[in-house]
């Protein structure tokens, strides 16, 4: 087995390390309607949360297609705010369909998440919302879809999510 190279340097005495950083390619910005929250009320981890998934569209260099309808984002608001993402829904894209998981974290200040509970226009800059997104599809044309790790900056809206999808390189 070959031995393992680790980048160590040495300055002035002192041993460092510099990770080699992964880069990001761009796949496709992501946009989806949101139907009414249904609230099941507070659990042991806080009040879970079911928000259907009516549609969508998603248009870049790598995946454009359409969302389908019927999809769901299973969310957990725990009682500092801190949401808990984790969504399942299908893409149509335009070589065939992607089944899609995303997991993920939304988290504000209690004033920033009231704005965006009322539907208010709030700056991504004001709150945290990151997601791994998970593809998996059965068309030969996306079999890389199958063997990508990928993740998403996401911003809410009144009745929408967006977000910015890249493959890990």
């Amino acid at each position: 087995m070959p031995e393992l190279r680790v980048p160590w340097k040495r300055k002035r005495g002192l041993v460092t390390y510099t990770p080699d950083v992964p880069k990001l390619d761009f796949v496709s910005r992501f946009t989806i309607l949101l139907g009414d929250p249904l609230t099941l009320g507070p659990g042991p981890q806080g009040e879970r949360r079911v928000v259907p998934i009516l549609g969508g569209t998603f248009a870049g260099p790598k995946l454009s297609g359409s969302i389908r309808p019927g999809g769901a984002d299973w969310q957990i608001v725990a009682p500092n705010g801190l949401v808990t993402i984790d969504t399942r829904y299908t893409l149509d894209s335009l070589a065939g369909p992607i089944f899609t998981a995303t997991t993920g974290v939304r988290v504000a200040t209690p004033e920033v998440m009231a704005r965006i509970s009322l539907g208010e226009e709030v700056s991504p800059d004001e709150y945290y919302f990151r997601l791994v997104v998970k593809l998996e599809s059965g068309i030969d044309s996306l079999w890389w879809v199958n063997n990508s790790i990928f993740i998403a900056k996401a911003e809410r809206g009144k009745s929408q999510v967006a977000y910015d999808l890249f493959a890990v390189l």
